[in-house]
């Protein structure tokens, strides 16, 4: 895979760069939902709905990547915290081509195949690589719960609970008799993905997180799983920096 490969994978991975929407999935939901009936409820005491956890992790991540004509993975080694995500991206080949280090500030991109590296605002980088208000930090993307602000609203149907934000443009929907977020989707022109699915959800500290995330886009056919093969504790609650070989100019 070239560097151009595995920079369009990190990008496409690092919270849904250019994401776009699986058409059969969005039809199907767009149908179910035309006929289902929903009325308003109190949260059931079996839905997991946890105050978000700020913790600090390391472990490992599988990418999966499909785009029309093409399908690429990838792997990445990672840490993480509340406020930054370090991922050392690798290709099939096992080679490390692309550290990216975002915190709430900055982003720093060192491409070690073409030795360059740049750092750049991260709202300038927000715009440029289109991941909007997508949370910078892979600790609140395990946990579903983050991209909800209160006051919320619970409804159930004969088929899910769906669980809405206070203005209704972020809206997750749970299985009915499962305790799992599933899906999140948003109505929001602003917000880069049109659904997000959460899947194999496996204990980890006090709460249930999802192994395998799957992340659909606004332009078809486009869509990425990212599946966590390892996910540990980090027990270095220090800032999470890296350091550039002395060989290399950043650029900004």
């Amino acid at each position: 895979m070239s560097s151009k490969s595995i920079r369009k994978n990190f990008f496409f991975f690092l919270f849904s760069t250019a994401l776009i929407s699986c058409v059969g999935t969005k039809k199907l939901q767009k149908e179910t939902q035309a006929i289902e009936r929903f009325t308003e409820i109190v949260k059931p005491d079996s839905v997991q709905w946890i105050k978000i956890e700020s913790y600090h992790i390391k472990g490992k991540l599988r990418l999966f990547l499909s785009d029309e004509g093409v399908s690429e993975r990838a792997t990445a080694d990672f840490r993480a915290n509340s406020e930054q995500t370090l991922l050392k991206l690798k290709n099939s080949l096992g080679i490390e081509g692309l550290i990216i280090l975002i915190d709430k500030d900055s982003v720093l991109e060192y491409n070690k195949i073409d030795k360059t590296a740049i750092k750049m605002d991260r709202k300038v980088w927000q715009r440029l690589s289109g991941v909007g208000n997508l949370p910078a930090s892979l600790v609140h993307l395990i946990q579903p719960e983050s991209f909800f602000e209160e006051p919320l609203e619970w409804f159930s149907s004969d088929q899910q609970i769906k669980i809405s934000s206070e203005f209704g443009t972020v809206r997750g929907f749970i299985p009915i008799n499962e305790s799992f977020i599933s899906q999140i989707e948003s109505s929001n022109s602003e917000f880069p993905v049109k659904s997000i699915e959460f899947n194999d959800y496996t204990r980890f500290q006090n709460r249930f997180i999802p192994k395998r995330i799957t992340i659909f886009g606004k332009i078809e056919p486009r869509k990425i799983s990212l599946q966590l093969a390892d996910i540990r504790q980090d027990s270095d609650t220090s800032t999470i920096y890296y350091s550039l070989p002395k060989s290399i100019t950043l650029q900004r």
